[in-house]
């Protein structure tokens, strides 16, 4: 006959099947989140061994290998360990010391809009459009110093391309719109 005519036997739990007590239950769980932890523990100590290791490297390798890739830069030395997503650095170091340029700048312009508050004194008006301006201006100049150095030590790529993507853009929309603008 078919396969459709046979029928199918439910499952039914027994009682030798739920012989686990709740308190072994728990006890299971509480072995796994135990190791678990020490896995973690031991992982963060692994990585701080890294970054330790790091640390203990001579200046005169960094020397040599900043020469290697200033005099031939085609063919490094097997004994030098270069980072394998240094494409991600690069654009790294681009947009991070680009948006702590912009910070600065604006950061500088909030201090210099004090200073030529004080020499406003006579018209409170100004003193007070002159204030916020400067408030606001420093305000962002430190979001923006502080959002480079932040960047500068993402290492995720997707998040790195997503950013860069964003700042390039909004970077070619201030382009066209002063070329618009020159052309009005």
């Amino acid at each position: 006959m078919g396969k459709g005519n046979t029928k199918k036997k439910k499952y039914t739990a027994t009682k030798d099947e739920n012989n686990l007590s709740i308190s072994n239950m728990v006890d299971i769980q509480a072995e796994a989140y135990y190791r678990a932890l020490k896995r973690i523990e031991q992982e963060k100590l692994q990585s701080n061994q890294r970054i330790d290791n790091k640390k203990k490297k001579k200046w005169y390798i960094d020397l040599l290998l900043l020469l290697n890739v200033l005099f031939f830069p085609w063919k490094i030395n097997k004994h030098f360990k270069i980072n394998n997503q240094i494409y991600d650095n690069i654009l790294v170091g681009f947009v991070s010391s680009g948006l702590q340029l912009l910070g600065t700048i604006v950061w500088v312009i909030g201090l210099l809009s004090f200073m030529v508050m004080i020499d406003k004194i006579k018209n409170i008006q100004e003193v007070i459009i002159t204030f916020y301006i400067g408030i606001v201006s420093l305000f962002f100049g430190g979001i923006f110093i502080i959002a480079g150095d932040g960047f500068s030590k993402e290492q995720d790529s997707n998040k790195i391309y997503a950013y860069s993507a964003g700042i390039l853009a909004l970077i070619s929309c201030v382009v066209s719109i002063i070329s618009l603008v020159q052309n009005w």
